[in-house]
């Protein structure tokens, strides 16, 4: 089969070429190589494909070996491309987990530029909670979050990311000429009485979150519980006087045009680890899965800190 690619390449370089060797040239192949290629291809058909006098030209058999190498390499694609689909309707997805609630629209966006470029129709990404039964990570390949303490994972560690409290343009300490608000107490003071807007099924985390206000000494309100941090992001822009906490790259991908004010929370306060756990004994799909996201998702967090120093 690839024989019969070669030599449809050969044949139609032929119209353009005055000798073998500038075939041989043109297509990076050995001089010796096309002699015996055509030559055997001619003792197999009984036929001549090429004049060897100076311009070398297509015969009349050779013009019909094109048309039907052709055909057959045509044929032999549509083959390949059926029994592939076929393959593909019978391979069972890629899960991804996630348990960061930062991390879930960020991983959902890399998880389409992965599938679109590896033709990986059947990718599955699940939103959990932080606090999701160990049963639901029985069918699971790779889970992003919180490390895993079970024997069937390894983890791989993320950097640990910036978060920030989300001053919305509506605001009354909103600045419109700048992106960060620099930490202060007098800052963290005037936070205070403000409403927070909360993440639902992320109990351990709102848990954290409130213990952080409370030492502290924040009195900040939990105003309401929504499913994801876009949507805690959205909310915050309907609701007077309000706040949630985020990261840049989410902050970016619900308001691109950055009309919005960051203010970084020191680590000492709130801090949020997060590994990539794999399924030990994955197969080369999911580890080129995990190795695609780990890459993307360390230079996104590099271009981020870059960006806030």
């Amino acid at each position: 089969m690839k024989a019969d690619r070669t030599l449809l390449q050969i044949l139609k370089a032929v119209n353009y070429s005055q000798t073998i060797s500038e075939v041989a040239d043109k297509l990076y192949l050995s001089q010796p190589y096309i002699s015996n290629l055509l030559k055997k291809t001619e003792v197999t058909y009984q036929a001549r494909l090429i004049t060897r006098t100076k311009p070398i030209k297509l015969t009349a058999a050779g013009q019909a070996m094109i048309n039907g190498l052709q055909a057959i390499i045509s044929e032999e694609d549509r083959l390949v491309t059926a029994i592939d689909s076929l393959a593909t309707a019978e391979r069972p997805p890629l899960t991804i987990a996630v348990t960061d609630p930062f991390m879930s629209s960020q991983v959902t966006k890399l998880a389409s530029v992965y599938a679109e470029a590896n033709r990986r129709p059947k990718l599955e990404v699940r939103l959990l909670a932080d606090n999701a039964d160990p049963e639901e990570m029985r069918h699971l390949d790779i889970v992003i979050g919180q490390k895993l303490l079970e024997s069937d994972f390894m983890s791989l560690d993320l950097p640990v990311r910036q978060l920030y409290f989300f001053l919305s343009s509506n605001c009354l300490g909103y600045q419109p000429h700048q992106l960060y608000q620099p930490y202060s107490s007098a800052i963290f003071k005037s936070l205070n009485q403000t409403k927070y807007v909360g993440l639902a099924d992320h109990s351990s985390f709102q848990r954290y979150v409130e213990m952080s206000f409370q030492k502290a000494n924040l009195s900040l309100t939990t105003h309401m519980l929504v499913p994801t941090i876009a949507d805690a992001l959205r909310a915050v822009t309907t609701t007077s006087e309000s706040t949630t906490i985020t990261t840049l790259a989410t902050a970016k991908q619900v308001f691109p045009k950055l009309d919005f004010n960051l203010i970084p929370i020191p680590s000492n306060f709130i801090a949020l680890d997060t590994t990539i756990n794999v399924r030990r004994g994955s197969n080369e799909a999911v580890k080129d899965l995990v190795d695609f996201l780990q890459g993307e998702l360390i230079a996104t967090q590099k271009r981020d800190s870059a960006r806030h120093s």
